[in-house]
């Protein structure tokens, strides 16, 4: 009689359980679906019926799953025991040479002694501060099997390949701002070493010092071509930055689906490729949030002081990342206010963030120094960004209404309208495809519930979601440089990290269908399911990104920009005819070619100042006889018959550009 009551009594609590566990990844997985149809919709900026259906029952979908099973807590370990003593020995050293290096940096330009007290300053000061003894990382000290490392390998690769796949083509030509950063690379070439470039409203050194290093070390020239290469190095770096990021916050399956939604989104390769400063500020704002919730997890002042080194190094690199030194305080402040463990050790929270802020210092001090002395320089970029002469911050109802309006536009742009220009993406696309812009939908529902469960990170996440945007949001004065998929930048790897959740819970879900271990062929059924879910999904993805970046962006980019390569292969022909460059003439014409980009693409930027005559400049004159070559718009009659007046030997010839719209003329006058 008791073995029948305990046999009934136990068949419910099992058939619900296995009702239970089916039910979460049916949900999810068909929420998914859901939120990706959705956003197939919400791309084109149509919110139809099908569009809202999809979204909520998508959403309720996600909410009911997260019901049934919850998603796993955070993780927070025990906060390390660690001696903070002081090494007075080095610490007195170290100030010394902070003060040389401080010296030693006023002339603005970098030199030998300065640069060696610099990194010497640097090293003994982590010292004097480095604990002694190396605590284990309980949490994260199994080791994983070597064949596991054969998945962020693919992915590096799957990076690497959006990253260099025809990079000479695309993007095709150089733009102003190229021209800009090659003049800054060609002022290290000529021998000057300035700490800051204020060339083009002011630029930080870290490009441009790396470049002139690739150039040096591996014998490039100084081209638009190497100019994107440098920038695409960068890209592929923070992949892993990403990933270690992802899986510090929520373990390594999500790392690795973050890694991968990273490597191959269009937003992100397209600012890799740009061969600008954009890709200098993901990178380090992924080390710095890897870091910084690695430090709230375990309390090491390792992570603290490194975190200090990656602040003062990602300082020297793009103008959006300067948020992120003023996002660690208001985080570890967070941290102290919700995060129990720390309440007990609130000195030696305040301890290390002063600490992360004084390695911060120290690391870019030759900048800071050259920022104390010209903040006009610095800040001017910035200053006009966030206000104008004809509207300045003391009209604040207007501005507060243009940032409110700013940080709307900046939310939409993953999912519904990105960016207004047409050289950094293509025109009002959103930043994310319809698998990685549908998953952000339900990657904050996740972020959602555990902030609901007081969870400290998950709320610095949600924290530093709005304070990265202020980059793009800040721009009060210029609003319609808003959202800009440049200075978004820095928010993209907590993007991806949010949109790696609800993938990594599904697949969770569909690998644990069962209660029990179940038999060889269910484990098998299990895995091959959570394995279809992520290739599929990033199947869809990539294959929307490749077309969205290497077709669509490449024909809409070669459309707006000048066909500055095409022009200079049809001069160079003609220089193995016999016209000599010092003969080469352009003719400016408004809104058209950029004189410093056809000398530098030339291979001679000195050639641009007295070849490149506007129309207030009259021609020159041929005075030995040499063959001359005039580059011209085709639109420009005035020109055209002051060549003819003045040359009435030479030869007009219209040259039909490979792309529509994009002619130009050229008039080849004979020798004598």
């Amino acid at each position: 009689m008791r073995s029948s009551v305990t046999s009934t009594s136990q068949t419910p609590p099992t058939t619900l359980l296995h009702r239970t566990t089916l039910l979460a990844p049916i949900l999810a997985c068909g929420g998914l679906v859901l939120l990706v149809v959705a956003q197939s919709q919400l791309q084109n900026q149509l919110l139809s019926l099908v569009a809202i259906g999809a979204l909520v029952l998508g959403l309720g979908a996600w909410l009911i799953a997260l019901r049934v099973a919850p998603p796993a807590p955070d993780a927070l370990d025990d906060l390390v025991a660690q001696q903070h003593r002081i090494r007075w020995t080095l610490l007195g050293p170290a100030g010394a040479l902070i003060m040389v290096t401080w010296i030693g940096s006023g002339s603005g330009v970098y030199t030998l002694f300065g640069v060696c007290a610099w990194l010497a300053a640097t090293l003994v000061w982590c010292l004097a501060w480095w604990p002694s003894g190396t605590p284990k990382d309980e949490a994260r000290s199994s080791r994983l099997p070597l064949a596991f490392w054969l998945i962020p390998i693919a992915i590096l690769a799957l990076g690497a390949f959006f990253r260099f796949y025809r990079l000479a083509e695309v993007p095709a030509d150089p733009t102003s701002d190229h021209a800009e950063k090659l003049l800054d690379i060609y002022d290290l070439v000529s021998g000057q070493r300035p700490l800051f470039f204020p060339r083009n409203t002011g630029r930080e050194p870290g490009q441009f010092y790396i470049t002139y290093g690739l150039m040096r070390l591996f014998g490039l020239p100084l081209s638009f071509e190497t100019l994107k290469l440098g920038t695409a190095l960068i890209g592929l770096l923070a992949i892993p930055a990403v990933f270690l990021f992802g899986r510090e916050l929520a373990g390594t399956t999500v790392g690795l689906i973050a890694a991968t939604g990273f490597a191959i989104s269009k937003w992100v390769v397209n600012t890799a490729r740009m061969g600008l400063r954009f890709p200098y500020g993901p990178l380090p704002t992924a080390v710095v949030l890897w870091l910084l919730f690695r430090y709230l997890r375990r309390g090491d002042r390792r992570d603290a002081i490194w975190c200090g080194l990656a602040i003062g190094l990602g300082l020297h690199g793009y103008i959006s990342f300067r948020i992120v030194p003023l996002l660690v305080p208001l985080l570890l402040a967070w941290a102290l206010l919700i995060d129990r463990r720390w309440r007990g050790h609130w000195r030696r929270l305040l301890a290390d963030s002063a600490l992360i802020t004084a390695t911060a210092i120290v690391t870019c001090l030759p900048l800071i120094h050259y920022t104390v002395q010209h903040p006009d320089q610095v800040w001017y970029r910035v200053a006009t960004r966030a206000a104008s002469t004809e509207q300045e911050i003391g009209s604040f109802q207007h501005s507060l209404g243009t940032f409110l309006l700013n940080n709307r536009a900046a939310l939409l742009a993953f999912n519904w309208r990105g960016d207004e220009t047409v050289v950094n993406a293509v025109h009002r696309d959103p930043f994310l495809d319809l698998v990685t812009g549908g998953a952000l939908l339900a990657g904050l529902l996740i972020v959602g519930y555990q902030v609901a469960r007081r969870s400290p990170r998950y709320s610095a996440l949600a924290i530093a979601t709005p304070v990265l945007l202020l980059p793009s949001t800040l721009s009060l004065a210029f609003p319609a440089e808003n959202p800009s998929a440049n200075r978004l930048g820095t928010v993209a790897p907590v993007i991806f990290v949010i949109v790696a959740l609800p993938l990594a819970y599904a697949a969770r879900q569909l690998w644990t269908i069962t209660s029990d271990g179940g038999s060889r062929p269910q484990l098998a059924l299990r895995r091959t399911a959570a394995a279809a879910l992520l290739l599929g999904a990033f199947s869809l993805s990539t294959q929307h990104n490749y077309t969205r970046y290497f077709h669509d962006y490449d024909l809409q980019y070669r459309s707006s920009v000048q066909n500055t390569h095409e022009i200079v292969q049809h001069i160079q022909r003609m220089q193995e005819l016999g016209v000599t460059l010092d003969h080469v003439y352009m003719l400016a014409y408004p809104h058209w070619l950029d004189g410093r980009s056809l000398a530098l693409m030339l291979g001679d930027p000195a050639w641009q100042p007295g070849h490149d005559l506007p129309s207030e400049i009259g021609l020159p004159t041929r005075a030995d006889g040499q063959q001359m070559l005039f580059v011209l718009h085709p639109d420009d009659s005035t020109r055209k018959q002051q060549l003819e007046a003045s040359y009435p030997d030479g030869t007009y010839s219209l040259i039909q550009a490979k792309t529509p719209g994009k002619n130009f003329a050229m008039y080849l006058v004979p020798g004598r």
